[in-house]
Parts: structure tokens; sequence; C-alpha cells
């Protein structure tokens, strides 16, 4: 087995408290950047809002920090993570990276009689992904091309579900960056088996009259 440990740190900016946004685009939450890159982070991480839940009723957003002047049940609810009362670009924060804390890989040999076994095992843990895919299928800031998901959109007779409404114009922005787009990135995978059975010598050379030895 082998395991290799990955550390990851922006040091310094070339200008003090400087950052590098990027990954904007108006189909991926209203061009808004998707990744930060900043002093004392990982290099290019994920950076946007976290999502706490949907609104259930009129009252729920009512008590909960303001969000846009749209908002109504069935958006979905952003945290407050400065603590201001109101949900604002302030509230944007760091939510994971690329990179994996570790990948590792794992070789099996076994053997039992005539037959022998191997197993190749590969992973890594630790990263998240952007899955971007689904805010064009998922995210109906447009009125086309939709994946099914959507036909499980919030409405107030299906709330046990972690898709906002389906309105014209998205006035809470649902679809801006914010861990409802992000995926953990860990796997486990087998990736070769090979299972042989070797032919008993003296049968073999009987059989091919001593031309072939082993097989």
């Amino acid at each position: 087995g082998n395991i290799t440990f990955i550390r990851n740190k922006v040091l310094q900016m070339n200008t003090p408290n400087a950052t590098i946004d990027q990954g904007g685009d108006q189909d991926f939450g209203g061009g808004a950047a998707i990744t930060r890159t900043a002093a004392g982070q990982p290099i290019q991480s994920y950076y946007g809002y976290i999502v706490e839940g949907i609104f259930q009723s009129a009252d729920d957003v009512a008590r909960s920090p303001v969000q846009n002047p749209g908002t109504a049940a069935g958006d979905l609810k952003f945290r407050d993570v400065n603590g201001d009362g109101k949900i604002t670009d302030a509230d944007r924060t760091y939510l994971g990276n690329y990179i994996p804390d570790f990948s590792y890989a794992l070789n099996l040999g076994a053997s039992y009689k005539n037959f022998d076994l191997s197993l190749f095992f590969q992973g890594v843990q630790g990263n998240k992904i952007f899955n971007a895919a689904r805010v064009i299928t998922e995210g109906m800031a447009r009125l086309f091309n939709s994946g099914t998901a959507v036909l499980d959109a919030w409405t107030p007779s299906n709330t046990d579900t972690d898709i906002p409404r389906a309105i014209s114009g998205d006035p809470n922005q649902n679809v801006r960056p914010s861990t409802r787009w992000l995926e953990d990135g860990s796997y486990l995978r087998l990736k070769n088996v090979i299972l042989g059975y070797n032919i008993p010598p003296t049968r073999l050379r009987s059989l091919t009259r001593g031309t072939i030895s082993s097989f």
C-alpha cells in the first residue's frame, strides 16, 4: 500500500489582502466567482454561500436574516456568516477545495492451490467537486433545458425536498455559488482484478505432448 498526504496553502500575494476570483459565468451562478485564491487558503478554494435549508413559509422568511426583496417560501435559506442580520457578499465564505487531503492505493495478492488473485484499489479523500452541470440542469435560471430533478421542486404540497421553488427570474438568486452545488469527491475504486488458474504441469505436458510446461 501507499498513501500521499497533500498540503496546499497560498503563503503570500503580491499585494496584501489581494484575492484572485475565478470561474464567474452567467450560466454558473449569475456571474459570481466560484473560486477565490487568497493568502492563508488553498489555491482556488471554492467560495460562496452556505445553504441551511429551504424556507417553508412567509413567517420563516420574516424570522430569518434579510435576503432579497423577492425571497419567499420555497427559496433557499443562506447562512448569515457575519451575523449582521442580512445576506450580502460579506456572507460568502471558503467552502472547501478541489485538492484532496490525501490519495492512496493498495495492491493485494493471494494464492490457493492452483488459483491466484490480485486486486488493485486506488482512491482520494477530502476533495470537493463543483458540479456545474447541475447548475444548468437544476438551477432553473432559464425556462428551458432543465433536468428531471426539477420535477421535485418545492411547492406548498411538496415540502420534503432540497430543490427550491421554480420561479421565473430567480429573485432570491438560488442559483448563486453555494454548498448546493458542491459534492464530495472522495472515492475508493477497484481499478483492476486478475483471477488466474495454473494448469497442473503434469496434465499440461500430457495434453501438449511436452510442448508446454506451464500455463
